[in-house]
């Protein structure tokens, strides 16, 4: 059941860039984004004028994403597509001890290996600074990294858990159950609550995620917002 103080989760992107990444924020008070080698997130607090903010912080030939409960209107100079549902489950399991045997954290000097990963798994987006937003952890196998989970949105009293991948050839043998109970176990400690983002579409992530304790919150659209070259 969701508590009040699960609100900050209706418009985590928000909470985020105006608290534990308030340093990486562009914009000002109606509106934020990340920077685009962060993540590719923007937002508005819900003031009058947030929308017309947020389109003077999106650029020619640049696009945001926004995923939260609000629904977007038209905005002036800016194009909005659905890429897709996504479902957000919050943890209320009991937590397990996690095996964090041969589980590394990863640091800027794996960056170019995490991307890489990501890129030929596509868990999201993983761009040169999205190491910024939180804790990444890491398997390697023979050195190479062949899984890897970290954080990313923070709201105040939550973490989201994100970028988890395998690489093909090492799948199914719970390299990323493994990685999410290390991670959530960090969370847990400072206090916060994980949750994370799964496409509702996705129904082995969201199978998985069901028997680790975490419980769908509620289904939220994810909007790309573009703003067109001079020739679009």
């Amino acid at each position: 059941m969701s508590s009040a103080r699960e609100t900050v989760l209706d418009n985590a992107a928000w909470h985020s860039l105006t608290s534990t990444h308030t340093a990486l924020a562009i914009g000002g008070p109606l509106a934020r984004r990340f920077p685009h080698d962060v993540a590719p997130f923007a937002a508005t607090g819900g003031e009058p004028g947030g929308f017309a903010a947020l389109a003077g912080l999106v650029g020619a030939r640049e696009s945001v994403a926004w995923c939260a409960k609000t629904r977007v209107p038209a905005i002036a100079g800016l194009r909005a597509a659905l890429f897709g549902r996504v479902r957000q489950m919050v943890y209320r399991g009991r937590p397990p001890v996690p095996d964090s045997e041969d589980i590394v954290e990863l640091a800027a000097s794996d960056v170019a290996e995490m991307k890489a990963l990501a890129d030929l798994t596509k868990p999201g987006p993983f761009e040169a600074r999205t190491i910024a937003l939180g804790r990444y952890c890491g398997i390697r196998r023979a050195g190479q990294l062949v899984a890897m989970a970290g954080e990313r949105l923070r709201p105040p009293g939550f973490s989201e858990i994100s970028a988890v991948c395998t690489h093909p050839d090492h799948r199914g043998v719970g390299y990323a159950r493994r990685l999410v109970e290390v991670l959530q176990a960090m969370i847990l400690d400072r206090g916060e609550t994980p949750f994370l983002h799964v496409l509702e579409d996705n129904g082995a992530a969201e199978r998985l995620y069901r028997d680790m304790g975490y419980e769908t919150r509620d289904m939220i659209d994810l909007i790309i917002l573009e703003r067109p070259g001079d020739d679009g």
